[in-house]
């Protein structure tokens, strides 16, 4: 191994374990994942309003402080994969060990941001043109790319929120998500609730 590709690799190394270490990293990955866990994606309306607030159908919309926290922390974690995409291109990262720790998740978190791309690349069309990048490097596809045009083709899974909830957000009603999870404190006291009622 040549003393540049070590470098690399000890570089892209000290990357990954700060990756897991961080504080900020991490903090907005489970922000994401509270709300939008494998399998689910952020609605398309959010991710306008996101792009465009000032459009007339969202003078109402109200956003609870979770789904901010979640909104955000997803944008976050792209905008880390583009810092990825971009080391890769420029040769500054090892894409090998890049690719054996983050290349099952790629996939997830692009389906999770789907409209955040989308939307994102009308006002800028370089815009997460990294996740892209990495998808069709790693993946051989980009579902973006293959279903920016027709977006009701994708296989997005669930959307969060639902259609009832995001109507219920343009009109600023406050909504409260289901698969928020519970404290350990809050399980006791409902086992402890269900155990009562069958007596």
């Amino acid at each position: 191994m040549t003393t540049a590709a070590s470098s690399r690799r000890s570089h892209t190394l000290n990357i990954v374990l700060n990756t897991r270490i961080s504080t900020v990293y991490q903090d907005n990955l489970k922000k994401s994942s509270h709300l939008f866990k494998n399998g689910r994606h952020i609605a398309k309306e959010l991710a306008e309003w996101r792009d465009n607030p000032d459009k007339p159908e969202f003078k109402k919309l109200k956003l609870g402080q979770e789904l901010k926290d979640a909104i955000n922390g997803t944008v976050f974690i792209l905008n880390y994969f583009e810092f990825l995409a971009q080391g890769i291109k420029y040769d500054d990262l090892d894409e090998v060990l890049l690719k054996e720790c983050f290349s099952g998740f790629l996939e997830n978190i692009e389906r999770r941001g789907f409209f955040i791309i989308i939307e994102a690349q009308k006002t800028n069309p370089k815009n997460f043109e990294g996740i892209i990048y990495l998808s069709k490097r790693w993946r051989g596809e980009s579902l973006v790319e293959n279903c920016k045009d027709a977006p009701e083709k994708a296989q997005l899974g669930i959307q969060v929120p639902s259609k009832e909830e995001v109507k219920k957000i343009m009109r600023g009603e406050k909504v409260c998500f289901k698969n928020k999870p519970t404290s350990k404190k809050t399980r006791a006291k409902k086992k402890d609730k269900t155990k009562n009622e069958k007596k």
